[in-house]
């Protein structure tokens, strides 16, 4: 089963075997038709696809492209890994990683706790609370937690290594609180960026899961001075890790400083979409596309 679409196929008007399409991959076909290319569409809700630019055939697969490696991927997804990777090249907040006391005794090579009282003992002596403990491998801010003190830490690591929980992660992670005045997201190709904008959260002061806040939203970043701005300071990251396509989370300090957060090799635009309408992806796609 497919289907394929040519230039005159009108964004907003998809047909009903394409209901289910992502927000993104409709702004990226919609880039692809603008363009004149083509794409073959290989499951029911659209959400596997192929844009066709020439001889050349390039594969989507929900927000996952054919632009970065597997290691790149892996590398994004394990935050700690890429602490260990980039700190150093640009300024993060002290990160540190801690191994399920509970897990069974042949990964003992990884725990350099062997309790959760000695992770804790570890929290006392590496950082100061207020600090953030989270999952390795989380998303979408799940199971990330602000902590004001050890008990609190202790409980957020007792639901982080819960192995019956499907959150469960069997590394957590211990990170400095940086006081934060704004929150962004930059979208780089190539380390070029091609979108920025502020993940606003109103006036809260930890600022995660900034979208289910009453007055959250993303606002698009179109001052050239921050963009550039933005721009130098990302820039680092690719001597470093040339990852192809990737979501950068930052984050400006009280004090004025930057700091990266994360890295997402699978970024994903329907809070984006939803406060701004789908214009500035599909022109964003549209460079994507021009410079392949």
């Amino acid at each position: 089963m497919g289907r394929t679409f040519g230039k005159g196929f009108n964004f907003g008007f998809q047909p009903l075997i394409l209901c289910s399409m992502l927000p993104e991959l409709q702004c990226l076909t919609q880039a692809a038709l603008n363009l004149g290319y083509a794409y073959r569409t290989h499951d029911r809700n659209g959400n596997l696809l192929t844009v066709e630019i020439g001889e050349r055939k390039y594969l989507f697969e929900r927000n996952y492209t054919p632009f970065n490696t597997e290691t790149e991927a892996r590398i994004c997804l394990d935050k700690e890994h890429c602490y260990q990777l980039l700190q150093g090249v640009v300024p993060m907040p002290k990160t540190l990683g801690f191994f399920d006391p509970k897990q069974a005794a042949q990964y003992n090579a990884y725990k350099h706790q062997a309790s959760l009282d000695q992770v804790l003992d570890t929290l006392d002596r590496e950082f100061r609370y207020p600090l953030i403990i989270k999952r390795n491998r989380g998303a979408l801010a799940s199971q990330v937690h602000w902590v004001q003190d050890a008990p609190e830490a202790g409980e957020a690591l007792r639901q982080i290594f819960n192995q019956q929980s499907k959150e469960y992660d069997y590394v957590a992670l211990a990170q400095e609180f940086i006081p934060t005045s704004r929150e962004f997201r930059v979208v780089c190709f190539r380390g070029q960026l091609l979108l920025a904008y502020e993940r606003f959260a109103g006036q809260r002061y930890f600022k995660a899961a900034y979208w289910q806040q009453p007055e959250g939203r993303s606002i698009p970043v179109d001052e050239p001075d921050l963009l550039a701005e933005l721009q130098a300071f990302v820039q680092p990251v690719f001597a470093r890790f040339p990852i192809a396509w990737v979501g950068i989370d930052l984050i400006q300090s009280t004090s004025g400083k930057w700091y990266l957060l994360e890295l997402n090799s699978g970024p994903r635009f329907q809070h984006y979409i939803q406060h701004n309408g789908p214009e500035t992806v599909v022109a964003m796609y549209q460079k994507l596309l021009s410079h392949l």
